[in-house]
């Protein structure tokens, strides 16, 4: 049964935008980019040290998300997101299967999801090794995959996140590698075939997080940021998985890109 939890009201409308005068006054004194990302790890250290056993509580994996929101908000970022409301009115976890741009939506999406359920991701199991982002990972009960044998990374997702749809959303990035360029013959299934083996909707995500550029070799997570990107973030309507769910898999592709072209034109 879906309880919700009230850690912020700000985040608990349909949408959300980014307040007026958010930016910080150093940011205009220091170089934005090296704000962020210290930000962003100085929250990842301190939020890890808050795992009790192995498992993050609820309250410190939103926590993360909403200061990684306020910390790129406060470089300067807008940040808007909709349709908060069709995940609210599920009974049980969905699936949300989205288009992959940056390291934005893995440490800020769930700011519009986990006040509604808990929440964890399909992520790349090198991510895990990574000091203190790691250990959240960990804590939040992340499926990792090695993007190396599709096979086996299809038997791990359908039997870890059957059991995790229990009790929290999955988030599924089914691209090969980030990209700002939606590439549909590069989006995998793999998240409708866990859905369908789970019996729990889909929820298709649309986000566009190109405000964050990728760096360069082994820093690739550190990279430039541009403020005059807006980060966005659409949830869609629940997709129900019938038959072999390419038609559920058509439909999500179909969101996201109808969503990207309406952002194109108006940004």
């Amino acid at each position: 049964m879906k309880e919700i939890m009230h850690f912020d009201e700000t985040f608990l409308q349909d949408k959300y935008e980014t307040p007026k005068g958010r930016r910080s006054f150093l940011s205009y004194l220091l170089p934005r980019r090296f704000l962020l990302h210290l930000g962003w790890w100085h929250t990842f250290v301190f939020i890890s040290r808050k795992n009790v056993d192995g498992v993050l509580p609820r309250l410190w994996s939103f926590d993360i998300y909403k200061k990684c929101i306020v910390i790129a908000e406060k470089m300067g970022a807008i940040v808007k997101i909709e349709g908060i409301n069709n995940i609210r009115n599920l009974d049980d976890p969905p699936v949300i299967i989205g288009n992959h741009m940056s390291m934005v939506e893995t440490v800020t999406i769930g700011v519009a999801i986990e006040q509604i359920f808990p929440n964890t991701f399909i992520v790349k199991e090198n991510l895990i090794k990574i000091p203190y982002f790691g250990d959240i990972l960990t804590g939040i009960k992340a499926i990792g995959v090695t993007r190396d044998n599709p096979r086996e990374d299809l038997k791990r997702v359908l039997k870890q996140g059957c059991k995790v749809l229990d009790e929290k959303t999955v988030v599924v990035f089914p691209q090969s590698t980030r990209s700002f360029e939606f590439k549909p013959d590069e989006f995998s299934t793999i998240g409708v075939k866990l859905a369908k083996k789970a019996k729990r909707k889909i929820i298709p995500l649309a986000l566009k997080t190109d405000f964050l550029k990728p760096g360069k070799g082994k820093f690739k997570e550190l990279g430039p940021i541009d403020t005059s990107k807006t980060i966005r973030y659409s949830f869609g309507e629940p997709i129900e998985v019938e038959g072999n769910g390419a038609e559920a898999h058509q439909k999500v592709i179909n969101f996201i890109q109808n969503k990207l072209q309406e952002w194109e034109k108006m940004d």
